[in-house]
């Protein structure tokens, strides 16, 4: 059953951070190394925020650090089930989201997009176990 799959079981493990000291410049360049529009800002590994490819290109933003311009983070847990974070995405009208481990520790251990979503959906896979 496709409510019941969890988020770890389609997450990406691969993760593109930015440090939130970082200059969007540099941020807008790792993204784009990384063909991702959305990058968790983290501090010390723990996610604080998130920095989009929008935001960063905006008139101005380029020469600031990336807290100055975050979003606050939208949280997906890897224990949360798929369709709870598919509600994740549509609310946040982003095409990725950042997965953390736990509300308490919020390391970010992959990232869940929109397209893998549909994926699961479309051909769910076996839940491993």
């Amino acid at each position: 059953m496709i409510a019941m799959k969890l988020v770890s079981a389609i997450m990406h493990k691969h993760v593109v951070g930015v440090d939130r000291s970082a200059k969007v410049s540099t941020a807008l360049i790792v993204m784009a190394h990384s063909r991702v529009s959305v990058a968790p800002v983290l501090q010390e590994g723990r996610l604080v925020g998130l920095l989009t490819r929008e935001i960063a290109i905006e008139k101005g933003n380029r020469n600031k650090e990336a807290w100055q311009v975050m979003l606050r983070p939208q949280l997906v847990e890897k224990s949360m089930a798929i369709d709870k974070a598919a509600q994740l995405l549509v609310r946040s009208k982003l095409s990725r989201l950042p997965v953390i481990d736990s509300m308490k520790n919020m390391n970010v251990v992959g990232t869940v997009t929109a397209a893998s979503i549909v994926r699961e959906l479309r051909h769910p896979t076996r839940q491993e176990t």
